[in-house]
């Protein structure tokens, strides 16, 4: 009947209303585009390179202060880019990293807490693109393809061409020299009262 009718047309107009509402994310769209590109071999290995500075055996996760060093070596953005502004932009991508990421298993509770994914990496690097381009006012009518130009810019220019003088981490052979099994030996005690001191949350 007539309500009946009246009810559709409100609900149609609620229904357009959260459609209207609901935010598009540029940067999810940006990051399935370099997941699915020739990038990605290349961005892994950056990302590898990164996330195991200081932690060799981490290939799957990233922390801020390796995050900044990849911000600052890729030349990017300006020497007195705000290091808090770094900072901040990492936790944003790691909230929606750790709603989204379907890897999380893989990381232990603490890690999950303070270290992004590849694809939270990736939200990360976008981000910083976007502010900075915000901070140079260069953002036009169309910001969807401006900033996916302005991400592959970053990513060909700076990021791939920085990333040429990145050497392999070296492996752990020269551990097992005798001189320094001998050392790491007589000092055990307390190399494990260091390690017990930092590893406690």
């Amino acid at each position: 009947p007539v309500h009946e009718e009246h009810i559709k047309k409100q609900n149609f107009i609620v229904d357009v209303h959260l459609e209207e509402e609901e935010e598009v994310d540029e940067i999810g769209n940006i990051i399935e585009a370099m997941c699915n590109s020739d990038y990605l071999e290349k961005l892994t290995q950056i990302f590898q390179f990164y996330a195991s500075y200081g932690d060799s055996y981490n290939l799957i996760s990233m922390k801020v202060s390796n995050f900044v060093k990849f911000m600052r070596e890729t030349k990017y953005l300006p020497a007195d880019f705000p290091l808090a502004q770094l900072q901040v932009t990492f936790k944003e991508a790691l909230k929606v990293d750790i709603k989204t990421e379907s890897s999380n298993d893989l990381l232990s509770k603490r890690k999950r807490k303070n270290q992004v994914s590849f694809r939270g990496w990736l939200r990360c690097l976008c981000k910083c693109v976007t502010q900075f381009k915000s901070n140079k006012t260069e953002r036009s009518a169309n910001n969807a393809q401006d900033l996916a130009a302005s991400v592959e810019k970053f990513v060909k220019h700076y990021l791939f061409v920085n990333s040429e003088s990145l050497k392999p981490l070296p492996d752990a052979d020269f551990l097992l020299e005798e001189k320094v099994v001998e050392v790491m030996r007589n000092n055990t005690a307390l190399m494990m009262k260091i390690y017990n001191y930092y590893a406690t949350p």
